[in-house]
This record gives structure tokens, sequence and C-alpha cells, in this order.
């Protein structure tokens, strides 16, 4: 049996993404959820034990703050590829498996996630299409996100049959089993009878008064990784590590 951990969108450097607690806390009042939300994924991990392969899906730095840097730790990349380095060393793997995130995040003059690649010793590409123990995984980071509750599922089902598709055109050994993309930081499901279609949840914060992007976030929006059991390509599974924590908008308030 092979262990396999999925991890997506770690944002290093900003103030919702994930850090140890030693990591430059620039806003005092997120330090206590921040320091729980470290205290869960060392927790979690403990409870995974060992891992055969990490798969990375990127976003592993937050950026320069291209549009302001408010809602940063740190726009030091260096300091935020060095943080991305500790948190993903966390992760008892025996070898990682990466992929770019979205060039607004990870650098367009400089790869900063090949810095981490490197450093890390694994290989990275815009797509890895990886097989364990018979179990065909297609992993990417960059996927649509739709406003419309049942539009996330749709992207999933599309972003599966394109990828089976450009299996066959490009004669691929096989077809994808498993296609699981980041991005959108939403847990999403679907299978069918060619396979199954995913979207990781993200390791960063949905706090809505910390940035702007997480003010236009409506309904779903999940926190956390996913583990992979594989024994053969007829018997694997999945378990969802998800972080639980109070988004700060339920109910409303007399005034």
């Amino acid at each position: 049996m092979k262990k396999i951990i999925v991890i997506s969108d770690l944002h290093a450097g900003h103030c919702l993404g994930f850090a140890r607690p030693p990591f430059n806390p620039r806003r005092e009042e997120l330090i206590p959820l921040r320091k729980e939300f470290y205290e869960w994924f060392k927790a979690e991990l403990g409870s995974v034990g060992s891992v055969d392969y990490c798969f990375n899906l990127g976003d592993n730095t937050d950026g320069e703050g291209k549009r302001g840097n408010m809602y940063h730790d740190t726009t030091d990349v260096g300091e935020q590829i060095d943080e991305a380095i500790e948190i993903l060393k966390m992760i008892p793997a025996k070898k990682h498996v990466m992929v770019y995130g979205t060039d607004y995040h990870t650098g367009r003059i400089l790869e900063y996630e090949k810095v981490i690649a490197e450093k890390l010793g694994c290989d990275i590409r815009s797509e890895q299409r990886v097989s364990v123990n018979g179990v065909k995984f297609n992993l990417a980071h960059q996927i649509g996100k739709s406003g419309v509750p049942r539009g996330g599922d749709i992207q999933v089902r599309t972003k599966q049959l394109q990828t089976i598709l450009d299996d066959v055109l490009n004669s691929n050994k096989g077809i994808a089993d498993i296609v699981i993309r980041g991005h959108a930081h939403e847990w999403r499901y679907v299978e069918n009878a060619l396979g199954i279609g995913i979207i990781c949840p993200a390791m960063k914060l949905g706090l809505k008064d910390y940035e702007p992007y997480a003010r236009k976030i409506g309904g779903y929006y999940t926190v956390g990784f996913l583990e992979f059991n594989v024994n053969s390509a007829d018997d694997f599974g999945l378990k969802k590590h998800f972080f639980k924590y109070k988004l700060g908008n339920g109910g409303y308030r007399k005034l």
C-alpha cells in the first residue's frame, strides 16, 4: 500500500496563508487562529504516519504583493520560499511531486516554485502524469472557479473529460483515473464510469475581512488536505482532512 498526501495553496507570506507560529505574525489578532491551524496540521500529519508521496499542487508562495502588501506577513519572496520549504518538510514524505502554481503568486521573472523544488530535490512540471500502484493521477494547478453553486462540479467534470480526451489524442499510455486540481480553494469531487475528478482544498484561511479575494467568496470555501491509500488500481481509498474554524460571518447582529 502506498500513502499519498495531496496539498495545495499554502500561500506562504500572506496573513491568511499557512505558516509556522514563529513566522512574522503581522496581524496579531490572527495569531490564535493561525496557531490553532498549525497545531491541527501537526496533529493530522501525526495521524497519517509515514507518507510515500506528497503531491503538491502549487501556489506555495503568495508573491510580492503586486496590488499592495497590507495583507501580508512578508512580501520578501526569499522568506516565503524558505517558509514554504520548512512547511513541506513537515510532511514525512519519501518523495515530493510538484506542479507550478499561478504566475501571479509564484513569479514572472523567477520561478519561485522551481527554487522550492530544487531545494527539496524533486521534479516540478506544469502538469504531472504519475502512476502509483496502477492508479494514474493527473495533477495540475489551474481550474476555473464558478460563482454558481453547482458550477464547481461542472468545472471539475469538464477538466476531467478534457484530460481524458487529451490522453487519448496524444496516445498516452492509458487515461487518467484521478484528475486533481487546486487553485479554487474549495473541495469538489465528481465520479463517473471514466474516473474521478477532484478540487483539493487550500491550506489558506478564508476570512473575508482580511483580503479582497476572500471578500468575493460566496458559498464553498474549504481548508485542508487529502490523503490517498493506494493498494491497486481497483483498491484505493480517500480520506479528507478538513480544518474547521469559524468564518466570522455567522448570524445577524441587532443594530
